[in-house]
């Protein structure tokens, strides 16, 4: 469940319970794409699992990743809002032993020979994840699995083409309105 802080939450017992103030940065967890991501991480995240939220805007998905049982969880982003935002947001949660939001975009991880994630979720354009397919897939240890979103449904064809030429197969895909989600696997 995702809540802003100033709303009382009625979760159930077995809710994870997530309290977000976007500010301005992206990330409410009401949008199709961060609720695709949120179900994908959910089934796949495993207890320790070293994970890597790409575009991190509010911090939402590192920090689920972390709620869920993430051993590690690295969020970049290169906007310096959504970086204090997203900050602000994993303190807020109680999540910063296991929660680091860097300014810093994917090219420099990959170049930094930084250890490979076990999962990468990818909450970005499908132009975005075109131009970064090659560093996503360099910085995913092998058998780790991309859970990508945002993307077009008209643009999900050449992406998908794009993905698979930089080395990942697709597990599955799915559909929610006018967008895509995905999960692939190095």
């Amino acid at each position: 469940m995702v809540s802003p802080s100033w709303e009382q939450c009625q979760a159930g017992a077995d809710d994870v319970v997530i309290l977000i103030d976007p500010d301005m940065a992206f990330g409410t967890g009401q949008h199709a794409t961060t609720r695709f991501c949120l179900e994908q991480m959910e089934r796949h995240i495993i207890p320790g699992s070293r994970v890597l939220d790409a575009g991190c805007g509010s911090g939402i998905l590192a920090i689920a990743a972390a709620r869920l049982g993430a051993g590690t969880v690295t969020g970049i982003d290169n906007d310096e809002l959504a970086v204090r935002i997203a900050t602000e947001n994993v303190i807020m949660n109680g999540v910063q032993a296991q929660v680091n939001i860097l300014p810093d975009d994917l090219n420099a991880l990959a170049e930094e020979k930084t250890p490979a994630f076990d999962i990468i979720v990818a909450n970005l354009t499908d132009q975005l994840l075109a131009v970064l397919a090659e560093g996503l897939y360099a910085v995913l240890a092998k058998g780790g699995k991309l859970i990508a979103a945002g993307i077009n449904h008209e643009r999900w064809a050449a992406l998908k083409d794009r993905l698979l030429a930089s080395g990942f197969a697709l597990a599955e895909e799915a559909a929610d309105g006018e967008w895509i989600g995905a999960v692939l696997m190095k």
